[in-house]
C-alpha cells in the first residue's frame, strides 16, 4: 500500500496542486502509479505514444534526443521535478526519451485518470495548463543569452486582452478605409468630371495597407515581450522591432518576495493580474500575465529550491570548516539536491 500522507506532502510542495485541499490531493496520490526503477533503465523512447505524466519522487531522469546522427542531452530532473505532460491532453508521440539514475521512483498520472480528476476539481487545470503552456512556448524559442546550464521554468507572454487592446485603433481604421473602398465603388463621377469615387477608392486602399501593416507590427511587437524564470534568474525580456532590445533581470538569490495583484476585470472575467517579483535591488513586475497566482507559486516554489541548495551549501561548507579546524578529514560534498536541471547542450524546456 502506498503511503497516501508522504505522497500528500510531497505534491503540497508542488505549484500544479496549488490550492487543492489535503482530501482532494489524497485523491490525487492514491491514483498516481509508483515505479521504483534501476540504474539507465528506460522509462520511455522517442517515438513512443504519449498517455502518461510523471513526477519524480525519488532519484533523477535524464532525458535525451536524437539530432541526426547523434545523442543530445535536454535535461537532467530532480526530486519534485516532472515530465512527459504532452501524454495528459495532447497524446501523440514522445520528443525525448527518459532513462534512471539508480533507485528513482516515479508518480505516474494517466491520461484517463488525469481527465477523471479534471471533472472532480476543475481549479486544477489552471495550474497544469499554465505549465503545459511555458513548456510549449519555451520548445518554440531559442534565447541566445541562456548559459549553458540554465533552464527554463517559467515562459509567458502578456495576456491576450493587451494584444486586443492595442489592436482596437487599427482596427478601427480598417472600418474606415473599408468604409471608403466601398464608397470608391458606388460613388460615380461629378458632372464635370471629378473622379471621387476613385479619390474615395484610393484613399481607403491606402488607409487599409496602414492599417495592416500597424496591426502586424503591433502583434509582433506584443510576441516580443516575455516574462522568463530559469533557474538562476527572473527575467523581464521587452524589445520593440528597429528600436530596443531591453533584457531586466535579477538572479534567484537575490529575491525576498513573491505577490500578486489585479483588478476587477482580471480576477472576474479574463483571469490575468501583476506578479511583483520584489529583489534586493528593486523589482520586476510582470504584468498581465495569465492566472496569476498559479504564475506566482511556480516562480515561489523554484525561488524556495534554490534557497534549500543554498542553505545546504552553506551547511556543508561550516561543516568543512570545522573539520579542518579540528583536523578532520573533509568530507566528500553531497549529492546536489533537487534544482537546478544541468542542461547540457539544448536549452529548450525538458518535454516528454
Amino acid at each position: 500500500m502506498p503511503d497516501t500522507s508522504a505522497r500528500v506532502a510531497f505534491l503540497k510542495q508542488s505549484h500544479l496542486f496549488r490550492g487543492v485541499s489535503d482530501k482532494d490531493l489524497a485523491a490525487v496520490a492514491e491514483i498516481m502509479k509508483e515505479n521504483t526503477y534501476a540504474e539507465e533503465e528506460m522509462v520511455f523512447s522517442e517515438g513512443s505514444p504519449a498517455d502518461s505524466f510523471y513526477m519524480i519522487y525519488r532519484g533523477r531522469i535524464r532525458l535525451t534526443r536524437r539530432t541526426k546522427d547523434r545523442t543530445v542531452n535536454v535535461a537532467t530532473l530532480f526530486p519534485g521535478d516532472y515530465f512527459g505532460e504532452r501524454g495528459l491532453l495532447k497524446g501523440g508521440i514522445r520528443n525525448a526519451t527518459a532513462r534512471t539514475e539508480p533507485d528513482t521512483t516515479l508518480l505516474i498520472l494517466y491520461r484517463t485518470e488525469f481527465k477523471k480528476l479534471l471533472n472532480r476539481m476543475p481549479n486544477l487545470w489552471n495550474n497544469f495548463d499554465l505549465m503545459m503552456d511555458s513548456r510549449q512556448l519555451a520548445s518554440e524559442l531559442n534565447f541566445a543569452w541562456l548559459a549553458e546550464n540554465e533552464v527554463i521554468y517559467f515562459l509567458a507572454r502578456k495576456h491576450y486582452v493587451v494584444l486586443l487592446r492595442m489592436l482596437a485603433w487599427p482596427l478601427l481604421g480598417l472600418f474606415f478605409a473599408l468604409g471608403f473602398l466601398g464608397l470608391g465603388l458606388t460613388i460615380e463621377d461629378t458632372s464635370s468630371g471629378l473622379p471621387i469615387g476613385l479619390a474615395a477608392g484610393g484613399l481607403g486602399g491606402f488607409l487599409l495597407v496602414i492599417m495592416l501593416a500597424w496591426a502586424v507590427w503591433l502583434y509582433l511587437d506584443w510576441g516580443n515581450d516575455f516574462y522568463i524564470v530559469t533557474n538562476q534568474r527572473v527575467v523581464y525580456l521587452e524589445k520593440v522591432i528597429g528600436l530596443y532590445d531591453n533584457r531586466q533581470e535579477a538572479p534567484m538569490s537575490t529575491i525576498l518576495s513573491v505577490n500578486t495583484e489585479s483588478d476587477y476585470w482580471g480576477r472576474q472575467l479574463f483571469d490575468y493580474g501583476t506578479v511583483i517579483v520584489r529583489t534586493f535591488v528593486g523589482q520586476i513586475r510582470m504584468t498581465y500575465v495569465r492566472h496569476p497566482l498559479q504564475a506566482a507559486a511556480m516562480i515561489e516554489e523554484y525561488w524556495n529550491r534554490t534557497k534549500q541548495v543554498a542553505r545546504k551549501m552553506d551547511e556543508e561548507s561550516i561543516k568543512n570548516t570545522i573539520r579542518n579546524k579540528l583536523g578532520m578529514q573533509k568530507a566528500s560534498p553531497p549529492a546536489p539536491p533537487p534544482p537546478p536541471p544541468a542542461r547540457e547542450t539544448c536549452r529548450e524546456s525538458p518535454r516528454g
